[in-house]
């Protein structure tokens, strides 16, 4: 549960960042920053995003391994032998 939160949270920290990204570099802005062409600023937004894209990837990687994680818990935690407190040893 704690897992899906976390990435509903990084879907919105997403979605605020593409809007703050899309608000800091608006036509104005671009020229206030002196910037050389627009290419060179829609160049630098795309590669924002896409950093964003890898994060949100990691993210959803990180969560497969929570996922992964909880099925081994519970398969030790079935196959306890009863009485010895003592777990079988995992297939290699």
């Amino acid at each position: 549960m704690a897992v899906k939160i976390m990435l509903l949270e990084a879907s919105v920290l997403h979605l605020k960042f593409c809007n703050l990204l899309q608000k800091s570099f608006s036509l104005k802005e671009i020229e206030k920053q002196g910037r050389t062409t627009i290419m060179d600023t829609i160049q630098e937004i795309e590669e924002r995003h896409n950093t964003v894209i890898n994060i949100e990837r990691s993210l959803n990687k990180i969560h497969q391994v929570f996922l992964d994680m909880a099925v081994l818990v519970q398969q030790l935690q079935l196959a306890r032998i009863p009485g010895t407190g003592n777990a079988p040893s995992l297939p290699s």
